[in-house]
């Protein structure tokens, strides 16, 4: 195995040992452990664990049913892929916790001389800002006015959200969140958002549409009274 090809598995997340059973799975295909700890030098005793972290990165599949288990390399390909998704699903959850910590110290600074609480936001801006706040803040609580649509996005990003969420829809929620509360009131509107930041002491109300519209508020008194709300509503529930 070239240390160019080692390298550049190592960034895509294997170590070692495991590019080094996945190369012996391509060359000599299905396999025991044994068979791989044979040819490969990895010792029996950490093969198992080896081609166990193999499987659950999408490198390899197992056939259990056979006596040994058998294990076969997954096309490079598709491999690569996953790994590729996985390693950028990392870095973005990296740079955004950087991010959260650069924002709270920017924030500090700017809340010293601002005058401005209140800003109101159209269009793009609206929607961007949103976002921004719902994947960067440390704790998101809310409620979540659902129209006849939630757009994709939305749900992607409310998914995420680490507090409680009231969701008042007709049908079946659109999202699943482990702290979600859902009432059934009827609504021919599209979708409003009520949201808190806590760790900002933000409130945004957010009407999603044809244009957008965003009120953001930065308010601690009014912030935590929201919180209370929610929090008091999943209580009950």
């Amino acid at each position: 195995m070239s240390s160019h090809l080692l390298d550049s598995l190592s960034r895509l997340g294997l170590s070692e040992r495991e590019a080094r059973a996945y190369l012996f799975l391509l060359k000599n295909g299905e396999s025991t452990a044994r068979e791989v700890s044979e040819g490969t030098g990895i010792p029996i005793s950490k093969v198992y664990s080896v081609l166990k972290s193999l499987e659950k990165k999408g490198w390899v599949t197992v056939k259990r049913s056979s006596r040994p288990a058998r294990y076969a390399p997954v096309n490079p390909e598709v491999a690569v892929e996953r790994a590729v998704e996985r390693e950028l699903e990392r870095k973005r959850e990296e740079l955004e916790e950087q991010a959260r910590r650069a924002l709270r110290e920017l924030a500090e600074s700017y809340a010293s001389h601002r005058k401005t609480v209140a800003q109101v936001y159209e269009g793009e801006p609206a929607k961007d800002t949103l976002r921004r706040t719902l994947r960067l803040a440390r704790e998101v609580c809310g409620i979540v006015h659902v129209g006849k649509t939630l757009p994709d996005w939305l749900v992607r990003d409310l998914s995420r959200v680490s507090g409680p969420l009231i969701v008042r829809c007709e049908s079946d929620p659109p999202l699943e969140h482990p702290r979600m509360v859902v009432r059934r009131p009827g609504l021919e509107v599209d979708t409003t958002v009520l949201t808190l930041a806590v760790d900002r002491g933000e409130l945004m109300l957010a009407r999603l549409g044809e244009p957008n519209y965003l009120l953001l508020v930065r308010e601690p008194i009014a912030a935590e009274g929201l919180r209370s709300v929610v929090i008091k509503t999943l209580e009950e529930s």
